[in-house]
């Protein structure tokens, strides 16, 4: 999983255009088979199958913070892919991939609470129709409001949801992508 993290990290939008000019071409087929855009794609495609197996074999509800980080940057690429309408892919397909991360940040979210955090800034993104269709499988009533640690606010800075490595970091910090929910209201008056 963390190998594919990595390739989709670096060969995102821009750079997997400025690496297919052909200036490039001779470097990048010695790094990977075929062109930026396909070795991205077979990334994305092997991420998203990896994760999958992982849920099959494990579950999502045991800790484990690694996992957090993977459905993380799973479900804010799913997002994206939603919102640009991807042609050769079908919606429910997308929706279910989104789904499959977000119950996981859900389930994670009882025993560490970034992931609470990080399942906040993801459906704070999400577009009504898929709040809507997470909401179904998540049974969002029947969970306790959390608050968060004292010194969460210290965490507050890290940054996630990286398109590519051009990504502005500032704009993706996890206060950014909260602000306005209750949770960084919680989180800034324990930081007082």
């Amino acid at each position: 999983m963390l190998y594919h993290n990595y390739v989709i990290n670096l060969l995102e939008e821009p750079i997997a255009t400025l690496l297919s000019a052909p200036k490039h071409r001779t470097l990048v087929a010695r790094v990977f088979v075929g062109s930026p855009k396909d070795a991205l794609e077979e990334s994305r495609c092997a991420y998203e199958t990896l994760v999958r197996i992982y849920y099959l074999r494990h579950g999502f509800e045991a800790f484990d913070p690694f996992i957090v980080q993977v459905l993380a940057v799973l479900a804010f690429m799913t997002q994206s892919r939603i919102q640009q309408g991807v042609p050769d892919v079908p919606l429910p397909a997308l929706q279910s991939t989104l789904v499959l991360a977000l119950v996981g940040l859900a389930d994670q979210s009882h025993s560490f609470y970034t992931s609470q955090m990080v399942l906040s800034a993801v459906r704070n993104v999400l577009a009504q129709r898929e709040i809507e269709l997470v909401s179904k499988f998540m049974q969002q009533g029947r969970a306790k409001e959390k608050h968060p640690p004292q010194d969460s606010h210290a965490h507050y800075m890290w940054p996630i949801n990286f398109g590519s490595i051009t990504a502005d970091r500032e704009a993706r910090r996890l206060g950014k992508l909260l602000e306005g929910t209750t949770i960084s209201e919680t989180v800034a008056a324990s930081a007082t």
